[in-house]
């Protein structure tokens, strides 16, 4: 009897562990496009996104810094944003001049239409 138990109970354990694991969500991702007044996509600025404060209060804020430039259509994606309020700078295409600035909070995907004041 006390066989059975043991073999019953095995065959439990591996039937749980051959379960497939529950995905994990994956950090959300925040896109957008940035364009003139003009309605005109703006391509080669900097948009950079910075950490302010962690959503995860296990986690302290870093000064985690990340940048991408928009493409010829004035998109830009950061995949993956750890959950968090960011700020978020557009930057002009020498580095000199701040176009734009925001706090999003990103804990789910984020999708942003800019609009700076910039000529064509």
């Amino acid at each position: 009897m006390q066989i059975k138990s043991v073999v019953a109970l095995s065959c439990f354990l591996l039937l749980v562990g051959a379960l497939p694991a529950k995905p994990e969500k994956s950090a959300p991702d925040l896109q957008g496009s940035v364009r003139n007044q003009s309605a005109t996509e703006i391509s080669g600025l900097t948009v950079r996104l910075t950490l302010l404060e962690t959503s995860d209060a296990s986690q302290p804020p870093s000064p985690d810094t990340f940048e991408q430039v928009t493409d010829s259509e004035g998109h830009f994606t950061f995949d993956e944003v750890p959950p968090g309020t960011y700020r978020l700078d557009v930057i002009s295409a020498d580095g000199q001049t701040g176009l734009y600035s925001s706090v999003e909070d990103v804990d789910d995907a984020v999708q942003l239409a800019i609009e700076v004041d910039v000529p064509n």
